[in-house]
């Protein structure tokens, strides 16, 4: 439906931002948010019932990884570095708020980041 009317839901924090692998479904909308030259990217969430928005990951700047979350229902899994930049698969409740790590990954590389 197309009405005219426009609404912002969500503004940067970067002064040259791209918008990428959004993901949605009737209850969420997941997003990376990122700096145009991607070495500051945020997964980020919003509840489309309440509109809250909230930060679920920031990727490790010493790290180049995409930010590539996937969206299934209640959960959002996405690959990140940890403190000792050994990849994790991260799987977050979007229901409980509580994020577990599922998997490590044996050997850190770009292409770790699709899961």
């Amino acid at each position: 439906l197309n009405t005219g009317k426009r609404e912002t839901l969500f503004r940067t924090r970067h002064k040259e931002a791209i918008m990428q692998w959004t993901k949605v479904n009737d209850d969420w909308l997941v997003w990376v948010d990122a700096s145009s030259d991607g070495y500051d990217e945020s997964i980020m969430v919003m509840n489309l019932k309440n509109r809250s928005i909230k930060e679920l990951s920031r990727t490790n700047p010493e790290c180049i990884i995409a930010a590539t979350p996937q969206l299934y229902k209640n959960y959002v899994v996405w690959i990140e570095a940890n403190d000792q930049k050994i990849m994790e698969l991260k799987l977050f409740n979007l229901k409980t708020e509580e994020t577990k790590t599922i998997a490590q990954m044996k050997k850190y590389s770009f292409y770790n980041a699709f899961p």
